[in-house]
């Protein structure tokens, strides 16, 4: 890992790991957050967190890419982390996030369209969120504070822009966290119709089992080989 800069072929050193990370629909690029510290001599080191996005596979020539990275922002403000990416699940150029503001303790949900550089808030919350799209990035779901140390699972209606929301968060479950949709269908992957896992063809075996009631030990008979 590294982080670009603005001059050519010159990269930057900061990077000391990556937490989480998600595939793009064309399964070419990663998005992921990565872990910075920069040292600095004269004072305590200035660590952050960023979102980045990875060229790993190359589709047109079948192998892997250069991996070449790109930031979600070039820059970020003292004191302020952003995490925990998700794509839209079926907008790729949409993104949601956690934003941090570390010395203040704000936390909100940031959406990103990384066509138009346009961003939001979409809802203020009280720790880290892990935002997750739903099937039809109508809504969000995400992680909230119940309580002081108690967590819970929320969602927040998206508006059409599916960045920003004009309504309040709807708790759905408590003593929950890292929510994740998912949902049954059909997602074309090149020529191919992905519809589900096949399902293996149920082999019915008969068992009989005594004595019945039994203490300590039972036995298992078998009518079939």
């Amino acid at each position: 890992l590294y982080n670009p800069t603005y001059s050519e072929s010159v990269n930057s050193a900061g990077p000391v790991f990556a937490d989480a990370l998600e595939w793009d629909y064309t399964g070419e690029y990663l998005v992921y957050d990565c872990f910075n510290r920069i040292n600095n001599a004269t004072g305590a080191d200035i660590e952050y967190w960023d979102v980045n996005f990875i060229h790993v596979w190359d589709n047109d020539a079948r192998e892997f890419a250069g991996g070449t990275i790109e930031k979600l922002f070039s820059s970020l403000p003292d004191g302020v982390s952003i995490g925990n990416p998700s794509f839209a699940k079926n907008s790729p150029y949409i993104i949601a996030f956690d934003y941090v503001e570390e010395e203040t303790e704000t936390y909100a949900i940031l959406g990103c369209n990384i066509e138009t550089n346009e961003v939001n808030i979409i809802a203020e919350n009280n720790t880290l969120g892990w935002p997750s799209y739903n099937k039809d990035d109508s809504r969000i779901a995400f992680t909230a504070l119940n309580g002081t140390t108690d967590y819970k699972t929320s969602y927040i209606t998206l508006n059409g822009d599916k960045i920003s929301s004009g309504s309040s968060p709807v708790n759905l479950y408590a003593s929950t966290k890292w929510p994740v949709y998912f949902a049954t269908g059909e997602r074309e992957i090149g020529d191919e119709v992905i519809t589900g896992i096949p399902e293996e063809p149920t082999v019915r075996v008969a068992m009989n089992c005594y004595p019945n009631p039994f203490t300590l030990e039972v036995s298992a008979q078998l009518t079939e080989p």
